[in-house]
């Protein structure tokens, strides 16, 4: 391969270098322990479930339907743990490849492509919620397909723009409630870019239309979607400070790839005359992807957290890749010098540095499981803790009987308790004494109790 030449952007061996090592990145942990809101999902998912009871579970809980609807259709397929992460994963690569196709697009550059799918390919932040049986990636692929078609439509005026842009639309907010705050703020980028005089007024007559279609086939759903709104929040209330230190976790905290980042971000704002639309809607929909759940955060409850970000996440891609393209701060030879200590910089930290080859990096309730079910051959004692519902997902399969929530515990001579991050519960009694502790680490800690005599 010449790499002193651009045509080795269009190298097919190229991209299936990357990507393959963008898979073997992505191939640890999968068999690791769920985490609770996995477990969450699968039991909700279940095979033994109807649509229906997917559809009734998730109108009280934090997100619509359509991602545990194609969970449950995968575990009728194959009923594993493992099929969640897989399903994913999948949908992950395809972020990948579609991330390739639509920079290409708007960037008509090979170049620009190729970093685009390089960056999301090696991204700490995309691997790691590509191992969790949860709809972050699918809410990556889903926002991107927004951002996207809606740039084409406004520039290039097709009418089958609009319409997969009011498709992607329909399909993200029927897969997480932060879609709406993405359209939302696409609403008003494009109400900015009409008042401008950058979009005449049939895109954006057009651009209402399809934002009424949406409107009118969410309005079944939209009643659930502030019914199932909680008093309290589990998040912290973020601030201002909190988008640069989203930007540094999305690199797994790698200083040479946050600082590759950052400095496309803050010098990309020198190209916006060059096309007011495309990064009107690139910094727009980044700065109120983030900014309005903050407001929101300080006028009602915490809902800010860096997760529910993946809906801008795209534009950050996109936006870092067109600017090393472009920018002449640095020669061509200069700048492969620098991809090539990012590359290495992205390597070594994944591998070297960051945990996350190592395992159990979301939750122990498997292992947990496991340990209790071995334990309990002889004495068969009780198990309790505050959130029994997750950990029997587990002892089920391990064929051992239900723990109890503490709550019902009456006074056994020896018990197993487990304690868990989620637990409002700080200690039991001075009556008991401990005769086995394990600690898994990320606050799990199994204890054997007996009662003092």
């Amino acid at each position: 391969m010449d790499f002193s030449s651009k045509n080795i952007y269009k190298n097919p061996l190229l991209y299936l270098i990357i990507f393959a090592i963008g898979i073997f990145m992505r191939s640890f942990n999968l068999n690791d322990s769920l985490w609770l809101d996995e477990i969450w999902s699968m039991l909700m998912s279940a095979p033994e479930k109807s649509v229906g009871d997917i559809i009734n579970a998730c109108k009280t809980d934090t997100h619509p339907p359509l991602f545990d609807i194609l969970l449950h259709y995968a575990l009728l397929i194959w009923n594993e743990d493992i099929t969640g992460r897989l399903l994913a994963l999948f949908i992950g690569l395809i972020g990948i490849i579609s991330t390739f196709y639509y920079t290409l697009k708007i960037s008509k550059s090979y170049y620009a492509s190729f970093l685009a799918f390089t960056l999301l390919s090696l991204s700490y932040f995309h691997i790691y919620y590509s191992n969790e049986g949860r709809f972050y990636t699918f809410l990556y692929f889903l926002s991107l397909g927004v951002i996207a078609n809606l740039y084409l439509f406004l520039k290039e005026k097709k009418k089958v723009q609009l319409l997969l842009f009011v498709i992607y639309s329909i399909v993200l907010v029927y897969t997480h409630y932060y879609g709406v705050i993405l359209l939302f703020g696409l609403s008003l980028i494009v109400l900015f870019l009409w008042i401008i005089k950058e979009i005449d007024n049939r895109s954006f007559i057009s651009f209402i239309v399809g934002g009424a279609i949406i409107l009118l086939l969410y309005l079944p759903w939209l009643p659930y979607m502030f019914s199932g709104s909680e008093n309290e929040s589990w998040m912290n209330q973020a601030g201002l400070g909190q988008f640069f230190e989203y930007l540094y976790n999305y690199t797994g905290k790698n200083p040479i790839e946050f600082l590759f980042v950052l400095t496309a971000l803050v010098l990309s704002v020198k190209f916006w005359k060059s096309n007011k639309i495309l990064y009107s809607i690139l910094f727009g929909s980044i700065l109120l992807g983030f900014l309005i759940p903050l407001i929101i955060s300080y006028l009602s409850i915490p809902m800010l957290h860096i997760r529910y970000t993946f809906i801008y996440f795209p534009s950050l891609i996109i936006m870092v890749a067109m600017f090393w393209e472009q920018t002449p701060l640095l020669s061509e030879q200069r700048k492969r010098y620098l991809y090539i200590v990012v590359l290495l910089a992205i390597l070594i930290n994944f591998f070297f540095v960051n945990d996350f080859t190592q395992g159990i990096h979301k939750e122990a309730w498997k292992e947990v499981a496991s340990d209790i079910a071995k334990f309990n051959n002889e004495n068969g004692d009780n198990v309790y803790l505050e959130q029994a519902f997750y950990l029997n997902y587990y002892l089920d399969k391990n064929e051992h009987p239900d723990a109890q929530q503490f709550s019902s515990y009456q006074n056994e001579a020896s018990f197993w308790f487990l304690q868990t991050p989620y637990d409002s519960l700080e200690k039991l009694g001075s009556e008991y004494s401990v005769s086995n502790t394990i600690d898994y680490g990320n606050d799990f800690i199994l204890q054997y109790y007996t009662v003092e005599k």
